[in-house]
């Protein structure tokens, strides 16, 4: 088991299908872990709600029904935009370490980094800012993605350098939009 890990799922089995293999990152409200569809035989990101123990009941709810939320969007969004992170499931389980119930959602695994992180590299790398045409071609896929959920009455509302994620794929590098946890359905 791994101290770092707040809820004590790396090597565990999720739904008899995703098996988590190690936390990568944490923030505020969630965990996310690298691990593996064995389905699908598939990398996958494992992203857990993470809620403080002081919270009251009542706000807790709020934040699973978002948390829910999110992931019936994701999963309806991707389903017809290759642009925005495709969510494969989402459920329930119990956390080994604290006993509680953790709200988690699988989503595709996604090589590259954030728009944030690439500021961050490009400016410690010595690296200058990118040409008109190179922005226009990296951000036309998260502008076809923004204009799909637009379309299907969803707004993301929470739209920053951090949920911007410039993916690595087989066609060269592609920008996904992450995050719909404050989305809007209009």
């Amino acid at each position: 088991m791994n101290v770092n890990d707040p809820f004590g799922f790396a090597g565990q089995l999720l739904d008899g299908q995703s098996r988590v293999d190690r936390l990568v990152g944490e923030g505020g409200f969630s965990v996310v872990y690298r691990g593996h569809h064995l389905g699908l035989n598939e990398p996958v990101a494992i992203k857990c709600l993470k809620l403080p123990t002081t919270l009251s009941t009542a706000l807790v709810d709020t934040f699973v029904q978002r948390f829910r939320d999110e992931s019936r969007i994701l999963y309806r969004l991707s389903q017809g935009n290759l642009h925005i992170v495709r969510s494969i499931a989402a459920g329930t389980t119990q956390a080994p370490t604290t006993g509680t119930l953790v709200p988690y959602m699988i989503l595709e695994w996604l090589e590259g980094r954030s728009v944030a992180n690439d500021f961050t590299v490009r400016r410690t790398t010595g690296h200058t800012g990118r040409s008109i045409e190179e922005i226009l071609s990296i951000f036309d896929s998260a502008a076809d993605a923004l204009a799909f959920a637009h379309g299907q009455g969803v707004v993301h509302r929470d739209l920053n350098p951090g949920n911007l994620f410039l993916a690595s794929t087989a066609q060269g590098m592609r920008m996904k939009v992450l995050a719909f946890g404050v989305a809007k359905m209009m």
